[in-house]
C-alpha cells in the first residue's frame, strides 16, 4: 500500500508523476533594475525685451475698467514708497549721526566745566552738614 502511495502522481494532471512535481516549482523571480532618472534640462533663460514684463492689454482694459491700477501703476507706486522709505531711513541716520556729535560737544564742554561742578558739589555738601549741625545742636 505504501508503494502505491509513493509512486502515484502528485497532481493527477501530470502524466510524469514526481519529475514533473519538481520541474513545475516556482521559480525565483528575477530582480528589477532600477531605471536612471534622467537629468533634466535646463530651460534657456530668455532675454528681456521690455514686453515680458507688461500686462496684456484685454486684461489691462478689463482693470482699468473695473477700476484698478494697471501694472505699471502698481509698480510706480511700490517704487515710491521704497524711495520714501529709503529717505526716512536716510533721515533717521542723519538725525542719529547729528545727535551723537551733540553727545560729544556737550561731554567735552562738560569735561572742563568738571572741576568747577566738583566745588559746586562740595559747597552744597557743607550746607547740608550746617544745616543738620544747627538742628542739633
Amino acid at each position: 500500500m505504501r508503494g502505491e502511495r509513493a509512486a502515484a502522481p502528485r497532481r493527477p494532471s501530470d502524466p510524469r508523476g514526481r519529475a514533473a512535481a519538481a520541474l513545475q516549482k516556482k521559480k525565483k523571480k528575477k530582480k528589477k533594475k532600477k531605471k536612471k532618472k534622467k537629468k533634466k534640462k535646463k530651460k534657456k533663460k530668455k532675454k528681456n525685451t521690455g514686453n515680458e514684463n507688461r500686462e496684456p492689454p484685454r486684461r489691462r482694459q478689463r482693470n482699468e475698467a473695473a477700476g484698478r491700477p494697471s501694472d505699471l501703476v502698481d509698480c510706480a507706486g511700490r517704487v515710491a514708497h521704497l524711495v520714501l522709505a529709503l529717505f526716512q531711513s536716510v533721515a533717521r541716520l542723519a538725525v542719529h549721526a547729528a545727535l551723537q556729535l551733540l553727545v560729544q560737544d556737550l561731554r567735552r564742554l562738560l569735561g572742563r566745566l568738571h572741576p568747577l561742578l566738583h566745588l559746586q558739589r562740595e559747597r552744597g555738601a557743607q550746607r547740608r552738614s550746617a544745616v543738620t549741625t544747627q538742628r542739633d545742636g
